[in-house]
């Protein structure tokens, strides 16, 4: 009788523990997760950044490139080179 006893109150905390141990690996899988789901966005945000920081500066060097190449159509224009080169 006690045997039977002490065999079900046995493996009752073997059951019981062995839950909890699961239970503990699950949480510790579930915040490096969320962790790395975290970093993820973090990382996703830096190159938004970086991708608005390259297109901003790829702007100014169009603009600039754009400004120079109708200052140079203008000053051909003045002098009447343009008109001359467009001729075949």
């Amino acid at each position: 009788m006690y045997f039977r006893f002490t065999a079900g109150l046995l493996l009752a905390m073997a059951v019981s523990m062995a839950g909890t141990w699961l239970e503990k690996c699950t949480r510790s899988v579930q915040r490096e997760v969320s962790l790395q789901h975290y970093q993820a966005d973090v990382l996703r945000e830096l190159i938004v950044r970086r991708r608005l920081d390259a297109a901003k500066l790829t702007g100014q060097r169009t603009a600039q490139a754009a400004t120079a190449e109708t200052v140079t159509d203008v000053s051909r224009a003045s002098t009447g080179r343009f008109a001359a080169e467009s001729q075949p």
